[in-house]
């Protein structure tokens, strides 16, 4: 089954923080993933930013919430025990605890008020099953796609040449080459011979990335990497990289996953986001930093 979603994994927390005494945050997951027979792979899903795992993120916000609501306590550092209000909501417990069945608790409404949170049951379905930090990294995700579209929409458009200089820029933010300018080179437009670039990953040139930039509307077909891999092999080179602004038919992917060079394919998506993660046409507009309690600070 998928993870659940944080108020619903509210209920199951305090049941087995109920069973198992103080417990330390640890083995709440533990227990809570046997219970919900949750398989390896829900539990390596990763939020979008890939900074934490998604059942990591929702237990520890389920149990933020609880202990808001003073259901849970928190005798230790990482460690909750249940409290005599979360006894007695155990002893006739609703189908599922959610952020409205909070607010009848004083502690929990006290708390929104202090952080003068949105009511979330006026947002819609994913906002109200969605931790803080899910719907921060929903609205990265979201302005992300945005400027990778308009970075696709201005290559698409580019001149070729210039699409290849911007090729071998991305390449080398990404570090590419033992040198950011004497390392990489662009080949001739008149005998390039398949080849749009070079990168040297040493000073003498021992191993060498060779480059291909296909600035079209259309896929990029077998015969066109086909093509390249003969340059390749005109050259005796082993890698090379094709990067296009549009995409790979695929007859191109399969091609590629059954030769013995190791050639890298780049479609336009896959060259946006990329230009995005290094800084290559893009510039910061807006830094926030989430804080979180440094709970040594406090601690002998």
């Amino acid at each position: 089954m998928a993870v659940p979603d944080f108020q619903t994994l509210m209920l199951p927390v305090l049941r087995v923080v109920a069973d198992g005494g103080p417990m330390k945050s640890a083995a709440i997951r533990a227990d809570i993933a046997r219970h919900l027979k949750l398989s390896d792979a829900d539990l390596q899903e990763m939020l979008p930013s890939k900074l934490q795992g998604t059942f990591h993120n929702r237990v520890a916000w389920a149990l933020s919430y609880l202990k808001r609501a003073e259901l849970l306590a928190s005798p230790a550092r990482s460690t909750y025990s249940i409290t005599d209000i979360g006894r007695e909501l155990l002893a006739n417990p609703p189908e599922r605890i959610t952020i409205a069945y909070l607010s009848r608790y004083p502690a929990f409404e006290g708390f929104r008020k202090r952080s003068k949170e949105i009511d979330v049951s006026e947002q819609g379905t994913y906002i109200e099953e969605a931790t803080p930090h899910e719907l921060i990294d929903r609205a990265y995700g979201r302005l992300h796609q945005e400027l990778a579209s308009d970075l696709l929409s201005i290559i698409s458009s580019m001149d070729p040449y210039k699409f290849e200089q911007l090729v071998l820029d991305v390449l080398s933010a990404m570090g590419y080459g033992w040198d950011t300018t004497a390392s990489i080179t662009i080949t001739q437009k008149s005998a390039d011979g398949g080849i749009d670039g070079f990168i040297n990953q040493d000073r003498l040139g021992v191993d060498s990335v060779y480059v291909q930039a296909k600035r079209w509307q259309a896929s990029v077909g077998r015969v066109e990497i086909q093509k390249f891999v003969g340059a390749l092999e005109e050259r005796r080179a082993t890698k090379g990289i094709f990067i296009t602004s549009s995409d790979f038919s695929a007859n191109a992917l399969s091609y590629v996953r059954n030769i013995s060079k190791q050639v890298v394919l780049v479609d336009g998506q896959r060259l946006a986001d990329l230009m995005i993660e290094f800084n290559v046409g893009v510039a910061p507009s807006k830094s926030i930093i989430i804080k979180k309690l440094d709970t040594d600070y406090f601690e002998e």
